[in-house]
């Protein structure tokens, strides 16, 4: 009898339990946006990290006008040398010239990289 009792008693628990569970609620899950980019701000934003920006941008000046100026270079080679295979069909190549310019290009876009 004891037995019974507890087993009895076991179930009416777990039922109970299994009851108020299923009557729950789920939450509501909310998805929050944050615009960084408000950061950055000159006046509103935060002090550290626009004053980290500017010592950033202040010390990859010269590496980004190499970049740039490496760039101008590249698209002058490929232009030359556009012009030199389309100028005039009848006039012959210099083959070395070519070469030379075409060579300096490869060069220079491997530095680039």
């Amino acid at each position: 009898m004891k037995k019974f009792s507890a087993v009895v008693f076991g179930l009416v628990f777990v039922a109970l339990f299994a009851i108020a569970a299923s009557a729950q609620v789920p939450a509501v899950q909310k998805i929050g946006w944050i615009d960084t980019g408000a950061f950055g701000d000159e006046k509103e934003g935060v002090t550290k990290y626009v004053n980290s920006l500017k010592a950033l941008a202040t010390e990859m000046k010269p590496r980004v006008t190499k970049l740039q100026g490496m760039q101008t270079r590249l698209k002058a080679i490929s232009d030359e040398l556009a012009k030199m295979n389309t100028a005039n069909p009848a006039v012959p190549v210099d083959a070395k010239a070519a070469q030379a310019k075409q060579d300096e290009g490869e060069k220079l876009q491997r530095d680039f990289d």
